[in-house]
This record gives C-alpha cells, sequence and structure tokens, in this order.
C-alpha cells in the first residue's frame, strides 16, 4: 500500500483545480487528500486575518480528522509554504515532500510591491480617460507581471492580511531543519515563482533533489498534470 498523499493548493487556487492529476494519481492507486484552505474553495470564509500556523493547525485538524498516520506533501506555491512549516512542527507525521513553484524565500521585497501597487492606483485614473481605455488590460497585466504581485492585487479584506502576513515570514532555518526527503519540481518558465529561487531552495534542504520540467510553467501541476506525475513517479514509488 503506498503512503497516502496530501496535495496543497496555491493562493487563490482550491483542491478540485488538482483535479486531474487527483485522477492520476488515484489510477495508480494512491490514496489522496486534497483540502480547501481557510479563505478558499469551499472554505472561503474567514472572521480575521490568518497566519502559517493557522493553516498548519488547519492541517492537522484535517489530518486526524482522517486518522493519516504518515503521508507524503504534494504542496504547490502557497500550499508548499504551509508543507514546511507543518513539517517542522509535525515531523513524525511527514513521510516525505514534494514542492513545485513554492516561495521558500520572499521573491520581491514588500516595498517594491508597494512601489508596483501605488504606480497600479495611479495607472488605472491615467488608463481609465476614453482613449486610454482599450490599454487598461494590458498595463495592468505588465504590472502584475514587474511586481509579481498579482496574488496581492486580487486579494481583498483579511485574505490581503492574510497574503502579507504568509509572504513576510522567513523559512529559511526550517528549510534547513527538514529532515525529510524533498524533491523540487518547477516548471522551466515560471515567472511566479523563478528557477533561480528553487535552485537557491535546493542549497538549503540538507535531502533534495531538483527536477525542472522543460516548456512548463507556474500551472505545472494542474495544467500539465501528466508531465508533473511522470516526473515525480520515481520518487512516489
Amino acid at each position: 500500500m503506498y503512503v497516502p498523499i496530501i496535495i496543497l493548493h496555491g493562493w487563490n487556487l482550491y483542491g478540485n483545480k488538482y483535479l486531474p492529476l487527483i485522477k492520476i494519481l488515484r489510477d495508480k492507486k494512491y490514496r489522496v487528500y486534497y483540502p480547501d484552505f481557510p479563505g478558499f474553495g469551499k472554505n472561503n470564509k474567514i472572521d480575521r486575518p490568518l497566519c502559517l500556523d493557522d493553516y498548519v493547525n488547519f492541517l492537522n485538524k484535517y489530518v486526524s480528522e482522517r486518522k493519516l498516520k504518515k503521508f507524503v506533501f504534494m504542496a504547490h506555491s502557497f500550499g508548499g509554504r504551509v508543507a514546511i512549516k507543518y513539517t517542522i512542527k509535525f515531523p513524525h507525521k511527514v513521510h516525505s515532500l514534494i514542492l513545485t513553484g513554492v516561495p521558500g524565500y520572499v521573491p520581491v521585497r514588500s516595498s517594491k510591491i508597494l512601489f508596483f501597487l501605488t504606480l497600479s492606483k495611479i495607472g488605472r485614473i491615467i488608463f481609465s480617460l476614453p482613449m486610454l481605455s482599450e490599454y487598461r488590460t494590458e498595463m495592468r497585466n505588465m504590472l502584475h507581471r514587474l511586481a509579481r504581485a498579482s496574488d496581492y492585487n486580487q486579494t481583498n479584506g483579511y485574505m490581503r492580511d492574510t497574503f502579507k502576513t504568509i509572504i513576510r515570514e522567513d523559512l529559511d532555518e526550517d528549510m534547513k531543519n527538514i529532515k525529510q526527503h524533498t524533491l523540487l519540481v518547477w516548471g522551466e518558465n515560471d515567472r511566479t515563482v523563478p528557477v533561480s529561487l528553487a535552485y537557491k531552495m535546493q542549497k538549503t534542504f540538507h535531502n533534495s533533489d531538483l527536477l525542472i520540467v522543460k516548456n512548463t510553467n507556474h500551472r505545472l501541476p494542474f495544467q500539465n498534470s501528466w508531465e508533473f506525475y511522470h516526473t515525480v513517479k520515481k520518487y512516489l514509488q
């Protein structure tokens, strides 16, 4: 019997987004779990800003309710930050980690995000003029790419405060102290969390491998599910 797999989704996503990958894994006889984090999907209501520990505690309750004693994390983007923190807090429960597109380090300084968001607000005023309105969407997308702040800009209320808290937490020491094998799987063209960050993370984890999947991006696990599975299957087995 294979060790169960828990898929942890990225920011502004939800468990069902990974159904193509889930189906592949289940067809291969894996038990797969894919919770919606608080603030997302079917679990989209929160009554205060949350931090990483809140998500870890939610996840541990989820695991306990299903009586899972040992499992593999298959974590994407934001979900990987939760997986790292969880592994430090409950190391005896985690068999290994597969992390994809995970910002182990914060790739953009908060001052840079603030600058581009301010520029974005000014741009909205300028591009509201009738003769420039047709360029508004293109300009907004360009600013998002430059700042890598689209997740922040698409978030409101408590979730915006949650996002700021989540990305500010330093996971450097946590990554250094994880003893479980960690497989890093990156899309070659990931612009949200660049491959350069993956190389830096590989040097931080004591027991890790890094695999780059050509012609794929940050959406690798749900947009290119077969490529992702074929990349990780040897490690799962």
